[in-house]
Parts: C-alpha cells; structure tokens; sequence
C-alpha cells in the first residue's frame, strides 16, 4: 500500500485494451502511437473551434506537440500512458454528444484519475465555444460515472485505492 505504483490499480483503460484484443505489448504501443495521432488531431480542431483560423489552429497545435503533452508518448518507457490521457481530454474537447464526451473523461480517469481534475476547464471550454448545453452536463456527468465505475470495479474485483504513503503531510513537508 504505501509505495506509488499502489495508486496506479484503477489505471486500466490502454492495458484492458491489450487484454481484450489479445494483443500484449503490441497492442499497448499501438494504441498509444494511435492515441498520441488522436491527441494532435483534436487539439488542432479544437484550437479551430476556439480560434475560427485554421493558422492559429496549427499553430497551437504545433505549440502543444513540442510541450510535455506532445511529447511524453516518446518519453513513457515506463508506460505511465499520460499521452493517452492527454488524448482522451481533447477528444473531450472535441466531441459534442454528451455521452461521447462524458465517455471520453470517463476514458481519461481510468487512464490517470488526475484527469478528472480538468473536467471544469473543458467545461468551460466547450461554453465559451457554444457547445450544446447536453454536452456541459455529459462532461459533468462523467465524474460521478467514473467513480461510480471505479466502486463497482473496487467490489467486484476487490480492486483499492491505498492512500498510504501518498500525499501525506511528512511528504508534503519534505518537498516543500
């Protein structure tokens, strides 16, 4: 419980991929090469939407390629998936439907569970955007899902989320 990978059991979206399409380490390297070209795609809609300007739009996207959100799917040799989480949210900024998007952040908290942090940024994104008023309530609606997944996963498969030795005060403390 108390070392960092423990936190990391609910982080089972890339590896259940794998899993399911029976297809290993192969699988898990193809689908985060696919997803780092879903994460380029949809930042550059995005930044479309949110700009009107198709230059603007490369720009930023070329901009955020060269940060660590673009980047990391050529650094994660320990398979932390963070670029998989980056696609997932921007596939949340792109998508309308509101189960789309609310199965998109449910997609990113069970990649990383931080994800669920940005939830309020891409709600305000998609409003300032004019995005449908269903899609606002799909993204909020994507929290409690996840959570309401992840207990169901905790019961059935006696899965947990150890908070020992993670964000305690005495580590606070030594890395302020």
């Amino acid at each position: 419980d108390g070392k960092n990978e423990a936190k990391r059991n609910f982080r089972i979206a890339v590896p259940l991929l794998a899993y399911l399409t029976h297809s290993g380490m192969t699988g898990v390297h193809v689908a985060r090469f696919t997803l780092q070209a879903v994460l380029i795609i949809c930042v550059l809609l995005a930044a479309e939407r949110a700009a009107g300007d198709r230059l603007v739009a490369l720009a930023a996207a070329l901009a955020i390629a060269g940060t660590y959100t673009g980047t990391s799917v050529w650094r994660d040799v320990c398979r932390w998936f963070d670029n998989c989480t980056h696609a997932f949210l921007a596939l949340a900024l792109i998508l309308r439907p509101p189960w789309l998007a609310g199965g998109a952040v449910v997609l990113a908290a069970f990649t990383d569970e931080r994800a669920l942090l940005i939830v309020p940024l891409l709600i305000l994104f998609h409003w300032f955007t004019g995005s449908p008023r269903g899609t606002l309530i799909g993204l909020a609606a994507g929290i409690p899902g996840s959570v309401a997944i992840r207990l169901a996963f905790a019961l059935a498969f006696h899965l947990r989320m150890p908070t020992t030795g993670i964000a305690e005060w005495d580590i606070f403390f030594i890395n302020t």
